[in-house]
């Protein structure tokens, strides 16, 4: 939620601008959705971040989909973890997100 955030709400912000915003992926498995409007309004996310190429996911709201979005640059634990999170078996439906849009800013350490 916070590169979503940091890419609305404080994009102006002078400290924020200039910087680029890192979001590292450990766990794709421990995503969770949760229920909008609620969630956006009690995390302080706009809801013109809620639609498909956002953080809507199925009808809910999927924060870890909003910081593989609105990040500048995604990495992983390894090169071995970046590669199953592409596919369908350790993806948990949002493989598609970093193989379609994503890849090019996913870096492996």
């Amino acid at each position: 939620m916070v590169p979503a955030l940091l890419r609305s709400s404080y994009a102006d912000d002078p400290v924020r601008k200039g910087h680029p915003g890192v979001f590292t992926i450990r766990q794709y498995a421990a995503t969770t959705v949760f229920s909008p409007p609620e969630s956006l309004a009690r995390a302080g996310i706009p809801q013109g971040l809620f639609h498909p190429g956002g953080i809507e996911f199925f009808g809910n709201a999927n924060f870890l989909k909003g910081g593989l979005i609105y990040s500048d640059y995604l990495t992983t634990v390894s090169r071995k973890y970046a590669q199953e999170i592409q596919t369908p078996e350790f993806g948990f439906g949002l493989d598609g997100v970093i193989r379609s849009s994503r890849a090019s800013r996913l870096v492996e350490f």
